[in-house]
């Protein structure tokens, strides 16, 4: 190895040996370095740096943050809106479940059932025995059984009081009770119609101001009437001839009917001349005050009646209870009945014609001639005798010696 290399060689290892011992003193925990002032740049050295970000990219990162901020404010008001929703549908199901389905209470689960006849003879007293059971498993409060009658029903008490609805207190049904009411009434009709009662039962149930009913109907058949009544007259009369007609009516009830009216209605044409017992009211109304079981009245009219040929004529008779506000009224029917009569020819026809003119009224000057003929035609199959024609002259202006 040359000198020159060997003295390369040499200064190599100083280098090494001097950069060791600046580790260790660079790492070492006893070196002491006070003594070296530390360096600073001067301030006038010191980078002018902008603090914030302010250009085009700090601008869209500011419309980023603004944007995540209004999605975040929608994302809120999204979630607001669908829990109202939901909070809004849950409340009106709870409503329509606690005001239809009556807190827990099945109207299904609720038993009414009527004991009674099927078919009654009207006006006659009638028991209907209403059983009512809460199938539930919590209680009925305030029940109320409403029943409501046909029309011109009346009080089993009293046949002149005239009922239409009854209200009857049940109190409380606990769960799996029953309890049991009568009713009675008297239903009026027609023998052959069908009548219906109507019960509604009213109730609470617990933490529940809403009432809640149900229903139920009865069906009544009327089986016959307490009372029967016939008419007994001629199925024809000649125009202007009297005829007779007897009304009879009989009791089939059991105990005595009172206030009964008789109706009468006439037809056009027809005359009144008299009856036995004579009407109470006007000409057609008789008033039955008491009729026993079994007991028959007859009742007999006189009447005329006018027509042409063939014409038909109906006398309409009504016997029924009387009306509480009106006792010449008829409120409620027990039996009704028609009489009809055909119109025929009168026993003795007679036509008049003046001056071979048949109508009602001739014009005529003063001084003139009237001629005037009467024809009289028997329209019967048996002869007539002992006629007699009666002319009256009344209110005419005529010369007596002229006739």
């Amino acid at each position: 190895m040359t000198g020159a290399s060997k003295d390369n060689q040499k200064d190599n290892n100083e280098a090494e040996d001097h950069v060791e011992d600046l580790k260790d003193k660079l790492y070492s925990n006893s070196t002491d370095v006070s003594g070296h002032p530390s360096a600073e740049l001067p301030h006038e050295d010191q980078p002018d740096a902008p603090d914030e970000w302010s250009g085009p990219e700090s601008k869209n990162l500011d419309m980023v943050t603004d944007e995540h901020e209004k999605s975040d404010q929608r994302s809120w008001l999204n979630v607001f809106l669908i829990f109202s929703v939901v909070f809004f549908v849950v409340a009106v199901g709870y409503a329509y479940f606690a005001l239809f389905s009556g807190g827990g209470v099945s109207p299904e689960k609720i038993e009414i059932s009527v004991s009674g006849p099927i078919s009654v003879t009207a006006g006659d007293p009638a028991d209907f025995a209403i059983r009512v059971r809460n199938g539930n498993e919590v209680p009925l409060e305030n029940v109320s059984l409403v029943a409501s009658y046909p029309e011109n029903t009346r009080s089993a008490e009293d046949m002149r009081e005239v009922i239409q609805r009854e209200r009857i207190s049940l109190g409380t049904i606990g769960p799996g009770q029953q309890t049991e009411r009568e009713i009675s009434a008297r239903l009026l009709s027609e023998g052959g119609d069908a009548k219906e009662i109507n019960l509604q039962l009213e109730y609470r149930v617990p933490n529940s101001n809403a009432v809640y009913k149900k229903q139920r109907n009865y069906s009544v058949e009327i089986a016959s009437s307490p009372v029967s009544m016939s008419v007994d007259g001629p199925n024809s009369i000649n125009a202007g001839n009297e005829a007779t007609f007897a009304v009879q009516i009989e009791s089939n009830a059991d105990t005595s009917l009172r206030n009964l009216v008789l109706s009468l209605n006439y037809p056009f044409g027809f005359s009144f001349d008299n009856a036995d017992p004579m009407p109470d009211f006007a000409n057609n109304v008789w008033r039955i005050e008491k009729l026993d079981a079994g007991e028959k009245r007859t009742i007999q009219l006189q009447g005329e009646l006018t027509g042409q040929k063939n014409e038909e004529r109906a006398l309409k008779f009504r016997l029924g209870a009387a009306s509480p506000d009106d006792q010449n009224a008829i409120q409620g029917t027990f039996v009704s009945n028609t009489q009809s009569v055909a119109i025929g020819s009168p026993y003795l026809g007679l036509s008049v014609s003046t001056n071979g003119q048949t109508a009602d009224e001739i014009i005529a000057e003063g001084g003139d001639r009237i001629n005037v003929n009467v024809k009289a035609s028997n329209n019967i199959s048996v002869q007539i005798s002992n006629l007699q024609l009666q002319v009256e002259l009344a209110d005419v202006p005529i010369s007596a010696g002229s006739v």
